[in-house]
């Protein structure tokens, strides 16, 4: 290895035998930056861009840097920024801009076709065959409140997908729930919306228990109601919902 004093010594000989003068030149034809310069003790180094053999300019590290942070950055956010101004292609819903996602979910009530508390009368499931392409649980209830797309004291008949019983999604006979349902698609199913979201306990001879996680799916007026045990009786569940439409 070379000390620092032998370096300084052989470096006007290389760069004379490259250059074919003297003094503190670079190799003929790099225009970008390819060499840094020997520094001694903590000097800053620096690097170097050549032109030609006839002398050259020092820019910085820090600058380069600097410079590279900034042009990485603007890659980054630009398609962020294009995304904001763009509308949604179709959806016909206007764009939500960037940091400023809606605080709440949509109250359960807005995407419900049936809506009501009720009693399990039977349950029945029904095996893929002949026009019936796919397994289904045949669910029957007593409407003992109505709240939408019901009456009270009505039969409702609902349709399942199979899987969903699979899942966990189940009834049995003499159950209270209350139930929030899609609209039946075109097979003639339905099903909780959004899942166990949508579908709440009765106990007792009629209070609906709304546990915290199911709390902000549901219009303020409802969860101002709710007493201490998460809990309020079914006749003002219903009122209230039917009174926020």
């Amino acid at each position: 290895m070379l000390d620092s004093r032998s370096r300084q010594r052989l470096r006007p000989a290389v760069l004379k035998h490259f250059c074919g003068g003297s003094g503190r030149k670079e190799a003929p034809g790099l225009s970008t930056p390819h060499s840094l310069p020997l520094a001694e003790g903590n000097a800053p180094v620096e690097m170097t861009r050549s032109e030609g053999c006839g002398g050259s300019r020092t820019v910085s590290i820090e600058f380069a840097a600097a410079f590279m942070l900034l042009a990485l950055l603007c890659v980054a956010f630009a398609p962020l920024l294009l995304a904001e101004e763009m509308p949604r292609g179709g959806t016909g819903v206007p764009p939500v801009p960037i940091g400023h996602a809606p605080t709440e979910p949509r109250p359960v009530t807005q995407s419900a076709g049936f809506a009501f508390a009720g009693t399990v009368k039977a349950v029945e499931h029904i095996a893929a065959a002949g026009s019936n392409r796919i397994a289904t649980t045949r669910v029957t209830f007593h409407v003992d409140t109505a709240i939408r797309g019901v009456r009270t004291g009505q039969t409702l008949v609902i349709n399942e997908w199979a899987a969903l019983w699979s899942s966990g999604e189940r009834y049995r006979p003499g159950e209270r729930v209350c139930l929030f349902l899609y609209p039946p698609s075109k097979l003639g199913l339905t099903s909780p919306v959004r899942g166990p979201a949508g579908r709440f306990r009765i106990r007792g001879p009629g209070r609906i228990v709304v546990p915290p996680g199911q709390r902000p799916i549901l219009p303020p007026p409802v969860r101002t109601r709710l007493d201490g045990n998460g809990e309020i009786p079914i006749e003002d569940f219903a009122r209230l919902l039917r009174d926020g439409e």
